[in-house]
């Protein structure tokens, strides 16, 4: 009886139906470039109904603004999402974030562009710098042709800049965020900032950089761990393309920030010649 036993048990493993976990192991391709409102829709139900490795479609998908997270990956384990050859552009008024990784664990996103249709920073130069009466340091700020002017009013003009160096276009080592004090035109396409620091951190011909408008953030992991980002290309971006909060022992792997085509500008800024 114990060998019959036996025998019988080895039998009902050999023929039983796959598990759900043999079942997750599959593939599934999604995505139509005509079509690219329906492409988080489409990832969320291949996962829910078992796959675990999601292929989007190559080509540009425009995707809608609809105020929230387009990929909400919420409690998502043990999934990867490639997306070679895929660029994804994001439309900047009322947008969410792209990918939202949210108590996510073991999860894997590559190779995508992930673009959008305005860049949400300024960009200008120094063109002159000094030492004011009251003992702080202003400089005259241009925005680079092309980018936003703000005006001087607009609750999104910059206060807080970072500097970077001129000549390497690196972060000028030893600066940090600073903020401007007072803002004034200096012409019409020129502003004068104040700044209330102890030492200049900008030299003339420095770049002055800064959010702009609502800048979203290209992926976010909130709470996830042991999830990679690889090959992702961030294009147009403002804060922050990639932030993560909380979680821990994520990777990034060749992921690139790169300026992008420059883009019309809305947000009631003018266009540089």
């Amino acid at each position: 009886m114990k060998s019959y036993s036996v025998m019988a048990l080895l039998l009902m493993l050999f023929f039983a139906p796959a598990s759900a976990s043999a079942q997750e192991v599959h593939a599934v391709h999604v995505g139509n470039p005509h079509d690219a409102a329906a492409l988080g829709r489409q990832v969320q139900k291949a996962y829910h109904n078992g796959a675990r490795t999601i292929i989007i479609n190559p080509g540009i998908y425009h995707l809608p603004a609809i105020g929230r997270p387009t990929f909400n990956l919420d409690g998502w384990k043990n999934a990867t999402i490639s997306a070679y050859h895929v660029t994804l552009v994001m439309r900047v008024k009322n947008a969410g974030t792209c990918f939202e990784l949210a108590h996510c664990r073991n999860v894997r996103i590559e190779g995508p562009v992930i673009s959008q249709t305005q860049v949400t920073f300024y960009q200008g130069r120094v063109i002159c710098a000094g030492k004011d009466r009251s003992g702080g340091y202003y400089c005259v700020w241009r925005p680079d042709a092309g980018y936003p002017v703000p005006k001087i009013k607009a609750k999104t003009f910059p206060r807080g800049f970072d500097v970077v160096n001129g000549r390497t276009r690196h972060l000028r080592v030893g600066s940090g965020d600073i903020w401007a004090a007072t803002v004034i035109a200096a012409g019409p396409r020129a502003f004068r900032l104040t700044f209330r620091i102890p030492h200049p951190e900008f030299k003339i011909g420095d770049y002055l950089v800064a959010r702009y408008g609502n800048a979203f953030q290209k992926v976010r992991l909130d709470n996830s761990r042991h999830c990679t980002l690889k090959d992702i290309t961030m294009m147009r971006n403002g804060f922050a393309p990639i932030f993560e909060n909380a979680g821990g022992a994520n990777r990034l792997i060749a992921c690139r920030w790169v300026l992008g085509p420059k883009a019309a500008w809305s947000f009631g800024c003018a266009r540089g010649n």
